[in-house]
C-alpha cells in the first residue's frame, strides 16, 4: 500500500477540513500553519525526510511543488503564473480520492465553496444555513479577527466606483468580510480590493481574471469560472498598481 506524507498549504476552511480528514483516517501530515499563497520551500526538510523514508510527499496547494517533478504528488486547483491546475477538482476531493474516501456532504460543501464560492454551494443545492456555516468556517480558518471585520465594514461604507468597477480600500488583505457582504449585489459583479499591505484582489468576470493572470503572471487566479466570460473567478497580486489593473480590467 502506498504511504503518503501530506504537506498542508495556506489556512482556509478547505485546508482545515483536509487536516480533519487526514486525522480521521490516521494519515501522516505536516502543517506549518501557513498563509494562502504558501510555498513548497517551507517543507524542504519534511519532503526530504519523507522521500528518504520511502514515502510519497503530497503537496497540498503549495506553490512551486512542480519543481520536484514526479517525486511528489501535487494537489491543487489554482493557477500561479504559467502553472494552471484549474481544470482539477477541489483539493479536498483530490485528497479524498488519494485516500479512497467518499466525500460527505460537509466536505462537498467545502469543495464547492473553495472552487466556486457561494454560487458553487448554491449550485449544489446548499441551504442558506449551510452557506452561512461554511462562510463562517472559512473566515475563522483564515484567522480573520473582529478588528479586521470592523475595518472591512468601514471600507465598505466608503467604497468607490469607477467605470463599472467597485473599489474597496482597506488596511488588510482578508477579503472575505467584503466579498461575503457584497455577494448577490451589483457591486460584486466587478470588485477590486486595494489592500494596505500591498495586495490587490479582483473578483468578477472569469474572462477578465484570465486576462489579468496573463498580463501579470506573478499573481494568482482561480475559481470555477476562470477564463469563462459567463463565469466568475478571482485574481490576486502584489507589486501591480491600481491603474495597471484597471486598464486590463477595462480591456
Amino acid at each position: 500500500m502506498k504511504k503518503y506524507m501530506f504537506m498542508l498549504g495556506g489556512a482556509d476552511a478547505e485546508m482545515f477540513a483536509i487536516r480533519e480528514l487526514l486525522e480521521g483516517v490516521g494519515a501522516e501530515y505536516a502543517d506549518r500553519q501557513l498563509s494562502w499563497g504558501a510555498s513548497v520551500d517551507s517543507y524542504e526538510e519534511e519532503i526530504a525526510e519523507a522521500l528518504n523514508a520511502g514515502k510519497i510527499p503530497v503537496c497540498v496547494e503549495l506553490q512551486g511543488a512542480e519543481t520536484y517533478g514526479d517525486q511528489v504528488i501535487t494537489v491543487d486547483h489554482h493557477s500561479y503564473g504559467d502553472i494552471d491546475y484549474t481544470n482539477r477538482p477541489a483539493a479536498i476531493l483530490q485528497v479524498c480520492k488519494l485516500l479512497g474516501v467518499e466525500p460527505n456532504r460537509h466536505q462537498q460543501l467545502i469543495a464547492a465553496n473553495d472552487s466556486g464560492y457561494i454560487p458553487g454551494m448554491l449550485a449544489m443545492g446548499a441551504t442558506p444555513e449551510e452557506v452561512a456555516e461554511i462562510r463562517k468556517l472559512d473566515r475563522a480558518a483564515q484567522g480573520i479577527t473582529s478588528a479586521q471585520e470592523a475595518e472591512a465594514e468601514r471600507a465598505l461604507q466608503v467604497r468607490e466606483h469607477a467605470d463599472g468597477v467597485t473599489i474597496v480600500r482597506m488596511e488588510h488583505s482578508k477579503c472575505a468580510p467584503v466579498t461575503d457582504v457584497l455577494f448577490g449585489t451589483k457591486d460584486a459583479d466587478s470588485l477590486l480590493i486595494v489592500c494596505g499591505d500591498g495586495e490587490r484582489d479582483y473578483f468578477g468576470n472569469g474572462a477578465i481574471c484570465q486576462r489579468l493572470i496573463e498580463a501579470f503572471p506573478t499573481g494568482w487566479a482561480g475559481g470555477s469560472g476562470l477564463g469563462d466570460a459567463e463565469g466568475t473567478a478571482f485574481f490576486g497580486c502584489y507589486d501591480v498598481t491600481e491603474e495597471e489593473l484597471l486598464a486590463v480590467i477595462a480591456g
